[in-house]
């Protein structure tokens, strides 16, 4: 697919609020090849939903604003709903966004909105037009039943398996109910809906306080979760790591060897899990939010689960009976960043000035203290963490350097996370 833009404007150090339209599909146009083939894997992207504003613009002749006002706002009876194309665009009773910032105290702060994003963002609403939105999913005013049973429809990939995406939506079950849903965020703005069709309920949410989601989870837990009886449909049992057991007793020693630091491969996530007591405390440290703790008790060996959330991890071991990686939820798999300590001499070997032909710019990288440090175009300098040879992880948008090597084994460009090409110049 192709690449995220939010990430690519990013490197470029570019200011979100003055981003345009002729920025983006400029940035889709020089990109060079797909992330991967199509149908091989699920990214979400909007860059794709950008795109698709684009194609009504062209094949209806029509302003993307227009045409949604006059093809589905308007038929839906969403009096209240429009959307904002442009920068200094009134949006009247529209409420600001507000994020929260890192610093030796927390405070907060107006969001930057993405004008330019209009398609797959920029769409003002209120609750109770977002409902007659979701109502359209059992009476298809706007679309027919076909097309609701299309976007509706998971999507499988060439290998065969099954995604939890449908189009434009996320399809799953929740409490043994069939479940629709969206979240986005934008500007510190927060949207989001949850609709059952098997009982034709949901919840529509609105805020603007960017990190809302655990609010939305919480409002459909109490209205549709354990209390809940629907006749006709059969409540499953809870999984079996959050039934009622007892406690189960696991050594300090043995809890020693689980902490550590745990990565991910695609996001560039640090989770670092830490012995408190007789339980582990997980802290998370995402770039768009503050960090946070989880606390996760054994319900076995090597078994541990998240006491509000019930998310279940288990910590893998590798054929020396070391552990190497933690897994849950699915597909999720955080491998253990071993002490890989690379020597001032062998740093020296990544500094430089680095050039991507796509984008346009320059990164470099310089040895300072002991440590790898990366300028960006802004500038701003940001750490750059050994991961293993020839990998480094940073924070957003580039997360993780992949470094190439020629063939007499000189450090000749990286690549980033999200597939970017940079090549060595000095």
């Amino acid at each position: 697919g192709l690449r995220e833009l939010h990430a690519l404007l990013s490197m470029q150090g570019r200011i979100p609020g003055r981003w345009t339209r002729e920025d983006l599909i400029q940035l889709v146009q020089r990109q060079q090849r797909p992330l991967s083939p199509p149908g091989q894997t699920m990214r979400y992207t909007n860059t794709a939903y950008i795109l698709l504003a684009e194609v009504v613009e062209q094949v209806t002749g029509a302003p993307f604003a227009e045409w949604m006002e006059a093809s589905v706002f308007g038929p839906l009876g969403m009096e209240h709903t429009t959307v904002k194309t442009h920068g200094g665009q009134t949006i009247p009773n529209s409420a600001e966004g507000y994020v929260g910032i890192r610093g030796e105290r927390f405070a907060w702060q107006e969001g930057d909105e993405l004008d330019a994003f209009f398609g797959a963002t920029g769409v003002y609403s209120t609750v109770e037009d977002l409902a007659r939105w979701v109502e359209n999913f059992h009476k298809s005013r706007v679309g027919g039943a076909e097309l609701v049973a299309r976007m509706t429809e998971r999507g499988v990939l060439s290998t065969g398996d099954t995604l939890d995406y449908g189009l434009g939506l996320f399809v799953d079950t929740h409490r043994g109910l069939r479940r629709y849903y969206h979240i986005g965020e934008d500007g510190g703005h927060f949207a989001a809906f949850y609709y059952y069709p098997e009982i034709d309920a949901g919840v529509a949410y609105l805020s603007n306080n960017g990190r809302s989601f655990s609010t939305l989870s919480g409002v459909a837990e109490d209205l549709f979760g354990e209390e809940r009886v629907v006749e006709g449909v059969s409540e499953p049992p809870p999984p079996p790591h959050i039934q009622e057991r007892a406690p189960v007793e696991i050594t300090a020693a043995v809890l020693d060897t689980y902490a550590g630091e745990y990565g991910d491969q695609g996001s560039g996530l640090i989770y670092v899990f830490s012995r408190e007591n007789d339980h582990l405390s997980l802290l998370v440290s995402p770039w768009w939010s503050e960090p946070y703790r989880l606390t996760f008790r054994p319900v076995s060996d090597s078994s541990f689960v998240e006491e509000t959330q019930g998310v279940l991890i288990t910590f893998r071991r590798d054929s020396a009976g070391t552990v190497d990686r933690v897994t849950g939820g699915g597909s999720m798999v955080y491998r253990r960043m071993t002490p890989y300590q690379p020597s001032a001499e062998d740093l020296t070997a990544f500094a430089g000035s680095y050039y991507s032909e796509e984008l346009e710019l320059m990164y470099r990288l310089r040895v300072e203290g002991g440590d790898l440090r990366l300028t960006n175009p802004r500038p701003q300098a940001s750490e750059v963490r050994p991961w293993e040879p020839d990998i480094f992880r940073t924070i957003f948008p580039l997360t993780e350097l992949r470094f190439r090597r020629s063939d007499d084994g000189e450090v000749n460009g990286f690549v980033a996370a999200n597939g970017v090409v940079f090549r060595k110049v000095r």
